[in-house]
C-alpha cells in the first residue's frame, strides 16, 4: 500500500498540472467533451466483450513482429485478418480501431514513434515457459507476471487499436523486460553477459538510425541490403522532378501514376524489388535517407518530419523580408498544426523576445489566459490565402509576398485583432 500511494503521489506530481489546465479548458480532466467543437478523437474502444478484447490484442501485437520483408508482413497481416473474420470481426472497424482513414496492416519502423519490440515479445514468449520450469522463484514473481499480462490485456480491452501504438505500450515491455531478466539470470549456465552484448547491439540501428535524428544512415543501408520496393512512391522534393519517374519505364511498369501518391500496381517479388530499389536509388529518390545528423543543420532536422522537408528554406526566405526590430509575428494557420519550430527560426534570428501567436482559433480557446494578453503585431505568417481573405480587411493589407507554402501579410498599421473559427 505504501509502494502503491508514493506511485500515486508519483503521477500526481507529474500529471497534476496539466490536468488542471485541462479542466480549466475542456472542463474535463483528460479531453474536450465530444460535444464541443475542439473534440478531436475518441481512442476509447466503442465495443466490449471476448472477441473485441482478443481483435485489438491480436492486433496490438502484431505491431510489434514487423520485419524488414514486404512480403513477411503482409502474411502476418493477412493472418491478422483472418483471425478477426473469424471471430466474425472487421479488423478496420472504426469502433475499435482508430485509423484516421487508413486500413489495417503490419508494417516495420526504425522510427522512435512507431518501431515494435520484436527481439522482447520473442524472449517474453520464451520466458513465460520456462518460468514455470524455475524452482525457487522470488517472492511474488507469479503475481508479477500476472499483472504484466493482464494490462496489457485490459490496454487491448479499453483502446482502440492505433497503427502508431507501440510507444504506448512502453510500460508493458518495461515491466517484460525485468521479468525476462530474472527468468534467464536464474539459470547458473546462461552466458547472461554475453547475451545482453547481443541485446545491446541488437538496438543500435534503431538509437543511431532512427530517422527523426539518424546519427549514421541505418534506414538507408538497411534497404539497400533487402532491396526494399515502397509501397508508393511520394515525389516530395522540388529539386526531383516527377516527371524523371514516369519515363523510366520500369518504374512505370510498376507504379500507377493516375492515383494519389503513386501506388504499386500489384505485389511484387523480391527480384522486382531490388530491381526497384536500385532504379529509384540511381534516381536519388532515397538520397534523404543518406542524411545524418552531421551533414544537415538543425534547421533541417526540425523539418525532417514536416509535412514540407523544404520548409526550412522557404521560412528562412521569408524571416529575410521582415525588419530588423519585429517582435511579434501572427499566426494563420489552416493546415499546419503548431509553429514550435518556425519560432526557433524566428527567435534565433530575432531575439529571444520575439513571439509567436495564434491570431485566428476556435472561439472555445477564449478562456485562455493567453487571450488576454496585449500582443500588437505588423506581419502575419498564414498558409491559407483562403483563411486571409475571409477574416482580414482586403484595405487593412499593405503587401503580401509568397515564400513557397508561407504567405507574408504586412497590415498597413499595427494591429492587436483576433479572428474566431
Amino acid at each position: 500500500m505504501k509502494l502503491l500511494a508514493l506511485g500515486f503521489c508519483g503521477l500526481a506530481l507529474v500529471f497534476s498540472s496539466f490536468y488542471v489546465r485541462n479542466y480549466e479548458l475542456f472542463d474535463s480532466v483528460l479531453s474536450p467533451r465530444k460535444n464541443t467543437r475542439i473534440y478531436v478523437e475518441n481512442i476509447d474502444a466503442e465495443k466490449h466483450g471476448v472477441r473485441e478484447t482478443l481483435a485489438n490484442l491480436s492486433k496490438n501485437l502484431s505491431l510489434h513482429v514487423g520485419l524488414p520483408s514486404q512480403s513477411y508482413n503482409e502474411a502476418v497481416a493477412l493472418k491478422v485478418k483472418e483471425f478477426n473474420n473469424w471471430m466474425g470481426i472487421d479488423a478496420d472497424d472504426e469502433r475499435l480501431s482508430l485509423n484516421g482513414g487508413g486500413k489495417y496492416e503490419v508494417l516495420f519502423s526504425l522510427n522512435e514513434d512507431t518501431t515494435g519490440n520484436f527481439l522482447l515479445l520473442i524472449l517474453l514468449a520464451i520466458s513465460i515457459p520456462l518460468f514455470f520450469f524455475m524452482k525457487n522463484k522470488p517472492k511474488d514473481s507469479t503475481l508479477f507476471l500476472i499483472c504484466i499480462l493482464a494490462g496489457y490485456v485490459v490496454f487491448s480491452s479499453l483502446v482502440k487499436w492505433q497503427a502508431f501504438s507501440s510507444r504506448t505500450q512502453i510500460g508493458f515491455f518495461v515491466g517484460a523486460a525485468i521479468f525476462i531478466a530474472m527468468v534467464f539470470s536464474s539459470f547458473r549456465k546462461f552466458p547472461a553477459l554475453g547475451f545482453m552484448y547481443v541485446l545491446l547491439l541488437s538496438s543500435f540501428p534503431f538509437i543511431y538510425g532512427n530517422p527523426n535524428k539518424p546519427v549514421l544512415p541505418f534506414n538507408y543501408l538497411a534497404k539497400k541490403m533487402i532491396g526494399y520496393a515502397p509501397k508508393s512512391i511520394l515525389i516530395v522534393d522540388k529539386e526531383q522532378n516527377v516527371e524523371t519517374y514516369k519515363e523510366n519505364p520500369l518504374i512505370q511498369r510498376y507504379y500507377d501514376f493516375e492515383k494519389p501518391f503513386c501506388p504499386l500496381k500489384a505485389p511484387v517479388n523480391k527480384t522486382e524489388e531490388r530491381q526497384i530499389f536500385q532504379t529509384l536509388d540511381s534516381l536519388k529518390y532515397f538520397d534523404y535517407l543518406k542524411t545524418d545528423v552531421f551533414n544537415t543543420t538543425r534547421y533541417e532536422q526540425y523539418f525532417i518530419h514536416d509535412s514540407n522537408i523544404k520548409g526550412d528554406k522557404d521560412f528562412a526566405e521569408l524571416l529575410k523580408h521582415l525588419p530588423a526590430n519585429t517582435q511579434n509575428l501572427g499566426m494563420m494557420f489552416q493546415a499546419r498544426m503548431g509553429f514550435y519550430h518556425l519560432w526557433k527560426m524566428f527567435r534565433d534570428k530575432y531575439g529571444d523576445h520575439a513571439s509567436m501567436k495564434y491570431i485566428v482559433y476556435l472561439k472555445d480557446y477564449q478562456k485562455l489566459d493567453n487571450v488576454k494578453k496585449p500582443f500588437p503585431y505588423q506581419y502575419i505568417v498564414a498558409d491559407s490565402e483562403s483563411l486571409v481573405n475571409e477574416n482580414i480587411i482586403k484595405g487593412d493589407i499593405e503587401n503580401v509576398e509568397k515564400f513557397g507554402e508561407f504567405l507574408l501579410i504586412k497590415l498597413k498599421k499595427v494591429s492587436d485583432k483576433h479572428y474566431l473559427l
